[in-house]
């Protein structure tokens, strides 16, 4: 099925809203919540895109273009706190290495 381009535009806007809603609960580190969202907006993405040049106007190139920019600014939260995750990781392990050598000893 295609969709209209005011169906576009109209969907862009959901999917730019759940994209915030999203940063949001990365930032307050509610993973739960954000792929209960993450799933919503799939689900909104798929019929839209992609995007062809004969639908294409101003509005749906800027929103389009903001809701990349969230995205990209969701994606670099998600990958700071993963990378936060695995340093917690590493020092667990180190003390669990370290526990253990003090127990057998």
């Amino acid at each position: 099925m295609i969709m209209a381009t005011t169906e576009k535009l109209s969907g862009l806007i959901q999917i730019l809203a759940l994209t915030k809603s999203m940063r949001e609960k990365a930032d307050n580190a509610l993973w739960e919540e954000l792929v209960e969202l993450e799933q919503q907006r799939e689900q909104l993405i798929m019929p839209i895109f992609p995007i062809s040049n004969t639908d294409f106007n101003p509005e749906l190139r800027r929103l389009t273009e903001e809701v990349i920019k969230e995205n990209t600014m969701l994606e670099e939260v998600c990958q700071q706190a993963k990378k936060e995750l695995k340093t917690q990781v590493l020092v667990l392990n180190k003390n669990k290495t370290a526990i253990a050598a003090y127990g057998s000893k």
